[in-house]
């Protein structure tokens, strides 16, 4: 007998655009890791399994190599369905586990997970297998018996950016309880250690940065580097091979693996290989992977009357409750210089923007091609050579898979738009 899980996306994915565009809700960064490895760290000793929208499940294999869409039931095993949007506290186990079967748990109405005997699983299968669509979790909700648990979810994609401090200062406290100094750190560099430091192996900060963690731990992975004129204040979590051309990084930033950043950036996330060498503010924002911001481009995170933001996804707009929200950018984006992004903007994934100035379009559909004032669909061919060029000066290469994967959402996108505009 073995346990397995099974982490799901709901039907709440798309208030996580643009970064659910082409990736499930648990391939999300927040603090040190993905939410998928926050749930695998708190049930290690269970098999990982991930369910997803079909689209997506080559990619989503190849990149965790994990079993993605595939149903292995023997006897005697014991599964569990755990929703990916579900905040990781510690006590998660012992509240959601395999003991009890053909049970919901649910907040608020909402499912966090479940657990079926063999023979309910068989009866609710064909609802298993599309879990992304609300009618079948209702299903769910109305065939098992329902238990309410205090366990919040993640609900929209600002959540993720406004609590990733308390997120990072609980995570490394868990790991860290004294600095730590494995790679290289010169001695003119400045370090105001009131919470731990960590500096992984082969990674190296210069002369002149400082390293302040009064506000919270700074963890720097291995083979980063911190270069000169640096301030880094914690909480922050810079990923492996990613480099700090100087600037101000503040208030609990993640940056995945291979990001370049310089100038001013303050709550931000990215989940990798950023391109930010230059000035330019980015602040209380959400970044995919292959970003490239042009020098000086700036987001506004807060607006002149200190109102809540309204966020545009495109097919509805939420009222955020938030005074300080900055810009949610899709994975492949480029600006221009001198781009100007108001606050709660969304640039869609693969959208290309130049001629600088402000942007005015708060929501900047995928795929995109425009001057910030007007647009037209980005050439699919045009867009698939740009990905290979920038992927490889990274020693990356755009896969087969991927490369499929991007067809279809960019011939998805367009059968959706207005004949009128193409946009």
């Amino acid at each position: 007998m073995s346990d397995k899980i099974f982490i799901f996306e709901d039907d709440k994915y798309s208030n996580f655009y643009p970064l659910t565009f082409n990736r499930p809700v648990y391939q999300l960064l927040s603090g040190m890791s993905l939410l998928r490895e926050k749930i695998a760290a708190l049930y290690s000793d269970s098999e990982i399994n991930l369910l997803c929208r079909e689209e997506l499940a080559p990619v989503l294999q190849e990149k965790t190599g994990l079993r993605v869409n595939r149903f292995d039931f023997r006897p005697f095993d014991r599964h569990l369905f755990l929703n990916g949007r579900v905040r990781c506290l510690p006590e998660l186990p012992s509240k959601v586990d395999f003991d009890r079967e053909n049970v919901v748990y649910t907040n608020g109405g909402e499912v966090v997970a479940f657990c079926v005997d063999d023979e309910n699983r068989k009866r609710l299968f064909p609802r298993i297998t599309e879990l992304h669509k609300s009618e079948n979790l209702e299903v769910l909700k109305g065939e098992l018996e329902q238990i309410d648990v205090e366990l919040g979810l993640f609900s929209y994609i600002w959540e993720l950016v406004t609590e990733n401090p308390d997120i990072l200062r609980q995570e490394m406290g868990q790991k860290l309880s004294e600095t730590l100094i494995g790679g290289k750190l010169d001695p003119r560099a400045i370090l105001m250690d009131e919470n731990p430091i960590f500096i992984g192996k082969d990674a190296i900060v210069d002369g002149g940065v400082v390293l302040d963690s009064r506000q919270g731990p700074i963890y720097i992975e291995p083979g980063a580097q911190v270069g000169n004129l640096t301030c880094l204040e914690g909480p922050a979590y810079i990923g492996r091979d990613s480099r700090l051309a100087g600037g101000r990084i503040t208030g609990g930033c993640s940056f995945g693996p291979q990001c370049r950043v310089g100038g001013e950036v303050e709550n931000t996330i990215v989940l990798g290989y950023l391109n930010k060498w230059h000035h330019g503010f980015l602040g209380h924002s959400y970044l995919g992977e292959w970003v490239n911001l042009g020098a000086l481009t700036t987001n506004s995170d807060l607006k002149n009357n200190y109102s809540p933001v309204r966020v545009d996804f495109g097919e509805k707009t939420v009222d955020s409750g938030q005074i300080k929200v900055g810009s949610f950018i899709g994975d492949h984006v480029k600006t221009g210089i001198g781009t100007l992004l108001n606050t709660g903007a969304v640039l869609g994934f693969g959208s290309n923007i130049f001629g600088g100035g402000l942007v005015e379009k708060k929501h900047v559909p995928p795929f995109s091609w425009g001057d910030g004032k007007s647009f037209v669909p980005y050439e699919i061919e045009k867009f698939i050579a740009n990905a290979k060029t920038v992927m490889a000066r990274r020693e990356q290469e755009l896969s087969d898979s991927e490369e499929k994967l991007f067809r279809l959402l960019v011939a998805q996108e367009t059968s959706n738009r207005r004949p009128e505009t193409g946009l």
